[in-house]
């Protein structure tokens, strides 16, 4: 090639080049590509949830703290694309396209940090805000520790009641090979089952898995050291199961809870006195503000956690 017609060459190119990369931000910039994809799927719940083993799914009780209670919350479910409050129906059933519950009725393998478990019983107390039906997931992972002891009636000797103990105040449910186009959450009514929302998962296309997370967050929010709005919230919980209203009273929690210490950890010692100052590392807020009460699982067959 001449070197003339090597320098005009170039100069298109370099005259191109702007062009090229203005192109080429304009793709990246541009609306994400579709949903569809097979990948894991990570359903997080974020709050005082009670979760009820039904079998290969599990019925997720929203304990009744909605807009009408002395100290309301609101709950909902979102992605990092879109959200929308579930309220209005007695039931909501969570969909999981391509995925097939293996669990057999039994408890799917759990990880993370432990959970308050109590046997399922006989009756029922205060009817829930609402229940959320999910299929027994691949695994469970306890996230979001918290240290708390209850108060249970004079004479019981159970761990849970004479001790703090760590305790999950949310849970991740992990779901394997998803097919992310048919994630769908429906809502009943006496017309039957209806599609109410349907998350959208193009901001976690380029990851290795999706998330939807579902959240109960309260609709006011105070600092709160003593921990009243998380007490409210559990008697709730227990409002709803009349047979563990009869051990469980109330609930207390760790003053010296260090949030900061992997794995976080309740500093009390025996004999300690109560009431000294709150640890610089004390953290009271929490991801969204969501309720940080323990959660509680009622599995199949009883077996609480010792």
């Amino acid at each position: 090639m001449k070197r003339r017609d090597l320098l005009k060459t170039a100069g298109t190119m370099m005259l191109a080049a702007p062009a090229v990369r203005a192109s080429a931000l304009m793709k990246s910039n541009s609306a994400p590509a579709a949903q569809s994809q097979t990948k894991p799927l990570v359903v997080v719940f974020s709050g005082a949830f009670c979760f009820w083993q039904d079998g290969d799914r599990f019925k997720v009780m929203v304990p009744p703290v909605g807009k009408e209670s002395k100290d309301p919350h609101l709950p909902w479910a979102g992605t990092t694309a879109n959200s929308k409050a579930l309220q209005g129906f007695p039931n909501f059933t969570l969909s999981v396209g391509g995925f097939t519950s293996s669990s057999g009725g039994a408890l799917p393998p759990f990880t993370g940090t432990p959970y308050f478990s109590y046997e399922q019983g006989p009756g029922s107390g205060v009817p829930p805000l609402f229940n959320f039906f999910a299929p027994a997931p691949t695994q469970i992972i306890g996230i979001r520790p918290t240290s708390a002891k209850m108060i249970c009636k004079p004479g019981t000797t159970d761990p849970y009641c004479t001790e703090y103990m760590i305790y999950a105040s949310g849970l991740s449910f992990v779901y394997q090979n998803v097919d992310l186009d048919r994630v769908l959450i429906t809502a009943d009514s006496d017309q039957g089952p209806s599609a109410f929302y349907k998350p959208c998962f193009v901001n976690d296309a380029s990851l290795a898995e999706a998330t939807v997370t579902i959240h109960l967050t309260p609709l006011t929010r105070v600092e709160d050291p003593g921990h009243a709005h998380a007490r409210y919230v559990w008697k709730q919980m227990v409002s709803m199961y009349p047979w563990m209203q009869e051990e469980i009273h109330d609930i207390d929690f760790c003053r010296d809870f260090d949030p900061s210490t992997c794995p976080a950890s309740c500093l009390i010692a025996p004999g300690k006195a109560k009431g000294h100052e709150e640890p610089p590392s004390r953290l009271l807020v929490n991801p969204s503000n969501d309720c940080q009460a323990p959660i509680m699982i009622l599995p199949a067959g009883g077996n609480r956690k010792k």
